[in-house]
């Protein structure tokens, strides 16, 4: 299955071999695209809502990838736990929402987690927060997809 091209963006910028958390990973098209693309060997898919992550979990199986993937219905990294992931993916939701998926797993400031954010709104209030909490913005990329100009941010808490 193609990915658009604002998903194509954010798959480049997995570090190849990362173990990753899908944040809101709607229909699974990332996570299925990183195992089959052999980017990461490992894929927890979270969804708050049983709707997106049933249709996640289908599309994993339609590509006969189930045992790569961890589905997990949880709010934000609420089911993640530190020792499990190397890199984190939230996208497509809007940059409070973001903060405060952030703000609950303050472990991701004890190791050097890639984290590839893609904020859909909010954007100033995201980088206020990534400022205040100690997050360090490695790099700003912006991706033009039906239309529309996204912005995505490789962010780290760990010492750079």
């Amino acid at each position: 299955m193609p990915l658009s091209p604002r998903l194509e963006a954010i798959a480049g910028l997995i570090p190849p071999g990362s173990r990753v958390a899908d944040v809101g990973t709607d229909h699974g098209h990332l996570a299925v695209f990183l195992i089959r693309q052999e980017i990461a060997p490992f894929v927890i898919a979270t969804d708050v809502a049983a709707g997106p992550l049933e249709a996640a979990r289908r599309s994993a199986e339609r590509a006969g990838i189930t045992e790569e993937l961890d589905f997990r219905l949880a709010n934000g990294l609420d089911a993640v736990s530190p020792h499990e992931i190397d890199a984190v993916v939230i996208a497509g939701m809007g940059g409070e929402t973001m903060a405060g998926i952030l703000h609950r797993a303050p472990w991701l400031k004890s190791e050097p987690y890639h984290l590839i954010l893609q904020p859909q709104s909010k954007v100033p209030e995201l980088i206020d927060f990534l400022s205040e909490e100690g997050y360090c913005i490695l790099e700003q990329h912006t991706v033009e997809d039906s239309g529309r100009d996204y912005i995505i941010f490789e962010v780290t808490a760990w010492q750079v």
